[in-house]
């Protein structure tokens, strides 16, 4: 069965267009779909102490996505797959279908703490 332009939302420009719709030039604008926003803050803190002359301490931690706010992966950006069902195992990106939010890349925060002695 054949769609009609009109039944389509995307037309990819390729060969496929060509042969379907008459014309090789699809009608996806660049930019047509924005992903999730990212919301990242990275937070590093550290303190150097002189404990002689020639003895120095430092105390450092670093905070890798220090609010905590689930940055998940981007989502399928391929066109050919558009019609696939999603894959069972949610946490792979191949046939997901076109858009479908794969939940992986999700981590919280990792804290790091660190000391540094030098003489």
């Amino acid at each position: 069965m054949t769609a009609t332009a009109d039944q389509v939302r995307f037309i990819i420009n390729a060969g496929t267009a060509q042969q379907l719709f008459g014309t090789p030039f699809g009608n996806v604008p660049r930019n047509a779909l924005r992903d999730a926003p990212q919301n990242i803050l990275n937070f590093s803190i550290s303190k150097q102490t002189r404990i002689t002359e020639r003895i120095g301490l430092e105390f450092r931690v670093t905070a890798v996505n220090a609010l905590n706010h689930f940055n998940f992966a981007s989502v399928d950006t391929f066109l050919e797959n558009a019609g696939d069902a999603p894959s069972s195992n949610p946490f792979t990106f191949f046939g997901s279908g076109f858009a479908h939010p794969a939940f992986t890349n999700a981590n919280g925060r990792v804290v790091y703490f660190g000391a540094k002695v030098t003489f």
